[in-house]
């Protein structure tokens, strides 16, 4: 699991199987903070915000538009406008889906923690892979 900026969007590829509960429970896990402590609450909530309202591209292909385009990457390319050299940077597999983040549905420090820099999204995804583990 890994969060990817192009140009000025954020998306996160990740296994199809993904859930955001599970994902929430592995998160609190992980973070080797005291349970309960307003840096345990605060950490889940804003990486917890980064997905709340994040789109994923992958199933709305499958329930929309899986007639109309030949497979996902060209649906991406002719639907969603993204650059051919962006999709395969993307390197997504069979397995795999893409969740277009949407931070400005949800909450200003979401966004100001991954917009504010490099090596906050570097942080970011640390985390992200250990979850995924």
């Amino acid at each position: 699991m890994r969060i990817f900026k192009i140009e000025e969007k954020y998306y996160c590829v990740l296994d199809s199987k993904f859930s955001y509960e599970n994902f929430k429970k592995e998160i609190a896990s992980k973070l080797n903070m005291r349970e309960g402590s307003f840096a345990y609450f605060y950490s889940l909530k804003i990486i917890g915000d980064l997905f709340e309202y994040a789109k994923d591209m992958k199933q709305e292909y499958v329930d929309y538009y899986i007639e109309e385009y030949n497979d996902f990457e060209e649906y991406l390319y002719r639907k969603k406008l993204m650059e051919k050299k962006d999709i395969q940077y993307l390197s997504i597999n069979e397995d795999q889906t893409v969740l277009e983040i949407r931070m400005n549905l949800s909450n200003y420090n979401a966004s100001s923690l991954i917009e504010y820099g490099d090596e906050n999204l570097k942080v970011l995804n640390t985390i992200l892979e250990e979850v995924g583990r």
